[in-house]
């Protein structure tokens, strides 16, 4: 093992035991165009710089200087402050010498972009911030590292937490005096640190922001020696719009409800929208099976999905007979390029009528099976369409049926020997059993019908009462027996008898 390769293994493994980390490095190829189509931060002049220069700089001050700066379509916030620390910071804008200058050194043929200034710092901080964030793979790039320069760039999301910068990749562009680079700090809030490797000869680079949630970044610059300083500024390359996946499903048929959901997708992992603002949708018809957009149909429902999550539904109606139905889907992201394209799902249809099924009697049978007793029939109705039962004359119909079986499928299979309108279902029917019933079993059979609909139903009969029997007849009366007469002899003895017991009575009661 060569020396040198022995010197880059113990920097590295002091590098890891002091808690710093080298990160995963992306370099610009000559003849990529790599920077084609790259939109970077519009920074104007601030009002507050005498006579309008166009190289802005100025003293050491206390107080921090504020300025705006425009980013695909953000309004951005930049503060410089370098008079706390002794340092001489500024701006490059339109039309300064850092205008338009992406640095030296560069690959041929890498589409250089065009930017609209930097800010500089040698001592103190500057930071770029957005109420919104950033687009995802958004770059910020540092320009002229040297003279023992030494900064630190931080990323925090928009309630001010730190975002871990661990996996953010180093972006090599110049192709001599690349700076010293390192990931540093506690797991979960890494960021990156920049320090000179010597003379940097107008050298650019930059660091990816992977994440979609920075708001901020953040630099705190240290330089020994007063004036120059390390120039920053953003870019980002093309962002493209979301898509949306839609899907519909469901019975065609009216009244039926019809569920439309939809995947979500963004290149550069942008959030979607799922506010009042976001993702829109539309449930479209048309008597033709296919449509480009939802602008060839008639939406006949619409609104904010509320996110990929969730999913609404249509319940067709019986106007959208005979039409297709599609399900259309604009998604909108939080961030970056934004809204995305309406897709609209295949048809659905055409839409046809439910089936109207007929209406159901459930009859039920009361009564003593005995000849002479009255038999009581009843039943309930129901209807799936709840279409109104038939009380007319023509309406629900029912019969009373004997037959020596104790089963029937129907009232074909015994005698009738009664039958009529019921007059509906709230009302009952009696039946009185004949002599000509008796060893008979007794039916109640019920045929519904509908008002409207699909009517008549299916006549549906009661399970057996029987089988009929005879009343029990009542006992015969007893003959009432003459009571014997006695003579006038018999008579005359009786009475002695009754005296002769009376005297005794009497006797024992003196004695006593």
């Amino acid at each position: 093992m060569k020396i040198s390769e022995c010197a880059k293994i113990m920097s590295l493994l002091f590098s890891c035991l002091a808690g710093h980390a080298v990160a995963a490095e992306i370099t610009v190829a000559p003849d990529s165009q790599y920077f084609a189509g790259w939109t970077f931060m519009d920074l104007q002049a601030p009002g507050w710089v005498a006579g309008g220069s166009t190289v802005d700089i100025w003293a050491p001050n206390p107080a921090a200087k504020t300025g705006d700066a425009q980013w695909n379509g953000q309004a951005l916030t930049w503060t410089n402050d370098g008079g706390t620390a002794d340092g001489l910071p500024g701006v490059f804008t339109q039309g300064g010498t850092g205008y338009a200058a992406l640095g030296g050194s560069l690959p041929a043929n890498i589409g250089s972009p065009q930017h609209r200034g930097q800010a500089y710092i040698d001592r103190g901080s500057l930071s770029f911030s957005s109420s919104t964030p950033f687009w995802a793979n958004s770059v910020v790039f540092f320009q002229d590292v040297d003279s023992n320069e030494d900064n630190d760039i931080k990323f925090f999301d928009c309630a001010g937490q730190a975002i871990d910068a661990g996996d953010f990749p180093f972006l090599r562009i110049s192709t001599t005096n690349t700076p010293n680079r390192q990931i540093v700090g506690p797991p979960a809030a890494r960021y990156w640190n920049v320090s000179s490797p010597g003379s940097d000869a107008n050298t650019v680079n930059g660091i990816v922001m992977r994440s979609n949630q920075v708001c901020k970044v953040e630099i705190t610059a240290r330089r020994p020696l007063k004036d120059g300083g390390v120039s920053y500024f953003l870019g980002s390359p093309p962002n493209t719009v979301p898509v949306a996946t839609p899907n519909l499903s469901g019975s065609s048929t009216v009244g039926s409800p019809m569920m439309g959901a939809y995947t979500y997708s963004d290149a550069e992992t942008e959030a979607e929208d799922t506010t009042n603002s976001g993702t829109r949708y539309k449930f479209v018809t048309s008597p033709n099976s296919t449509i480009t957009s939802s602008a060839d149909g008639t939406t006949v429902a619409s609104g904010v999905t509320g996110g990929a999550s969730a999913s609404v539904t249509y319940t067709l109606q019986t106007s959208d007979r005979n039409q297709y139905l599609f399900y259309c889907v604009t998604p909108a992201a939080l961030s970056g390029a934004s809204p995305g394209l309406e897709v609209c799902t295949a048809a659905a249809g055409p839409v046809v009528e439910a089936p109207n099924t007929v209406p159901v009697a459930t009859p039920n049978l009361s009564g003593s099976s005995t000849v002479g007793s009255p038999m009581m029939g009843a039943y309930t109705y129901s209807d799936a369409e709840t279409e109104a039962e038939d009380t007319t004359n023509s309406g629900t119909r029912y019969k009373f049926v004997t037959s020596p079986n104790s089963t029937i499928t129907s009232s074909a299979d015994g005698t009738t020997v009664a039958s009529g309108v019921t007059g509906g279902a709230s009302a009952s029917v009696t039946y009185t059993l004949q002599t000509s019933d008796r060893n008979q079993y007794l039916f109640y059979c019920v045929t519904p019908a509908a008002l409207s609909g699909a009517s008549p139903g299916l006549e549906v009969c009661t399970a057996a009462a029987g089988p009929v029997v005879e009343a029990p007849k009542p006992p015969s009366p007893m003959a009432l027996q003459p009571v014997p007469s006695l003579s006038a002899f018999s008579v005359a003895g009786l009475g002695g008898l009754v005296l002769a017991m009376f005297g005794m009575a009497r006797s024992r009661r003196r004695q006593n």
